[in-house]
């Protein structure tokens, strides 16, 4: 009989690592059109005008709100590989499609059901924001991965016989502190596990206790680091993802509108409204359970650091794209539902099989898939570079000048900005002129002083110089009510 059952489940676990794997597999081709664009869009050249520009210590210094661990490695893979769009998309890729085994992992070791794993990689695989971000040069889709593998450890963490593992728990602590300095977001993981485990380990458990201890000393140096990485800008830019806390009734109207979307952006597009009920069932299951309470009060407790982060304006909520870390909580606890619901069933192996098959169905035969935006800005770059003469001068565009960063021949200086990403890029070159920032961001208030401070700008120029020749390099000088400024100059 144990050799019957033995069949049953090792015939179960190859099926179902057959299916993540054909999953990962259609998820990675349907995101290939994605990849190697032209041109990177404005936001990524921000980044790689850091990555390319920068050596490690400015790396780690240039005042972003971003954590500097990962433009190290993006830093290493842009001297590694030879093309520059791809070379920057490798980690972002990786880290997208790795999430979708990883999660099925998790989904197999809280359940013990080798179906509800494939169940949470399919509803990974069909995650369209978290798709989005699988080709674009931001920190998203490793801090997902990143928050499946601190979720993963929490399964093993607690045990009702023998209550917190020691080795477990400093493994976790150790690894929270190291995320930090690749994602701010770790923080607000790693956080709610840490200290519910120092909780349920209790004053007489002193190797957890000190654990714990070296993690808060190492976290408090680096939020007194990031607190010099972050600026009045970025909070007012961020100011409507904020939860006001001058009345409880405004403080209740903002949690149910961003909750909900925080909440909904877990799930797939279409039917997130349908399944957002689930996410609560899975809670309640796994909060009513000894051997799973653990879990479900890290789970809650991640959902309650994002919402008091908010109102400490420390980080946004109901953001789509800075929610993301979060997105495997809420798959996380629509499994437990699927767990919880089938469990009294005599036929639950089945039933689960059968939802397993519907989400990998959906998931191989309509794949989400990712584009990138179609630019080929390069050209301009490349243009200048080429056809200009030492003795032009060259204006630049704000933004221009992280394009020419990036994709120019000349030496770059990065200087600290008030700007929403913290720096400024500069060519390093004479007889070069950068405009200031836009004041356009907002409204069209704002865009009438932008284009009026910017024809001063460049009428004082040529009244001054008189350049025999000058070249303008605009960039994403679109403004927001569609008008452009740029041929005003």
């Amino acid at each position: 009989m144990r050799r019957h059952f033995a069949r049953i489940f090792l015939s179960s676990a190859a099926v179902a690592v057959a299916l993540t794997v054909l999953i990962s597999a259609r998820a990675a081709v349907a995101r290939l059109p994605g990849w190697n664009p032209e041109s990177l869009w404005v936001d990524d050249v921000i980044f790689g005008s850091l990555i390319r520009s920068a050596d490690l210590y400015s790396i780690i210094t240039i005042p972003t709100h971003h954590a500097p661990g990962l433009f190290v490695i993006w830093r290493a893979f842009y001297e590694i590989f030879p093309d520059p769009e791809w070379s920057l998309q490798i980690l972002p890729f990786v880290c997208g499609i790795a999430a979708i085994p990883g999660m099925a992992l998790l989904g197999t070791r809280l359940t013990g059901s080798a179906a509800l794993g494939v169940l949470a990689g399919a509803l990974t695989a069909l995650n369209p924001l978290l798709t989005h971000y699988t080709v674009y040069v931001h920190q998203y889709s490793f801090e997902f991965l990143l928050t499946a593998m601190f979720l993963l450890g929490a399964v093993g963490v607690y045990s009702p016989a023998s209550g917190i593992d020691p080795k477990r728990f400093g493994h976790i602590a150790l690894g929270g502190v190291v995320a930090a300095f690749f994602s701010v977001a770790s923080l607000l993981v790693s956080f709610p596990i840490v200290h519910l485990g120092a909780a349920y380990a209790g004053p007489r458990r002193s190797p957890i206790l000190w654990w714990t201890l070296a993690y808060d000393l190492a976290i408090l140096s680096l939020v007194v680091f990031y607190s010099n990485r972050s600026s009045i800008l970025t909070r007012e830019w961020f100011s409507e993802h904020f939860m006001p806390l001058d009345s409880f009734g405004a403080a209740v109207g903002f949690l149910a509108l961003r909750g909900r979307d925080l909440l909904e952006g877990s799930m797939p597009d279409g039917v997130a409204l349908w399944l957002l009920p689930f996410v609560a069932v899975g809670a309640l299951w796994l909060l009513a359970r000894r051997q799973t309470r653990y879990l479900g009060l890290v789970s809650t407790g991640i959902y309650a650091a994002i919402v008091v982060s908010s109102a400490l304006e420390l980080y946004p909520l109901g953001l789509p794209r800075t929610d993301v870390f979060t997105f495997p909580v809420g798959i996380l606890l629509f499994t437990a539902a699927a767990w919880g619901l089938t469990e009294a069933l005599k036929v639950r192996k089945a039933v689960r099989w059968v939802a397993a098959a519907v989400a990998a169905a959906v998931a191989v035969v309509s794949p989400v898939g990712a584009e990138y935006r179609q630019r080929n800005d390069v050209r301009l770059v490349n243009h200048l570079a080429a056809n200009s003469q030492p003795g032009d001068w060259i204006m630049m565009s704000f933004s221009a000048g992280y394009l020419a960063a990036f994709y120019g021949p000349w030496e770059v200086e990065l200087v600290p900005y008030e700007t929403s990403n913290g720096f400024v890029a500069t060519v390093a070159r004479d007889q070069v002129l950068h405009l200031p920032l836009r004041l356009d961001y907002h409204d069209p208030v704002e865009e009438r002083v932008a284009d009026a401070e910017h024809q001063r700008i460049a009428a004082d120029f040529l009244e001054e110089h008189g350049p025999g020749r000058i070249w303008f390099l605009a960039y994403y000088a679109q403004t927001t009510n569609g008008t452009d400024w740029a041929p005003n100059i």
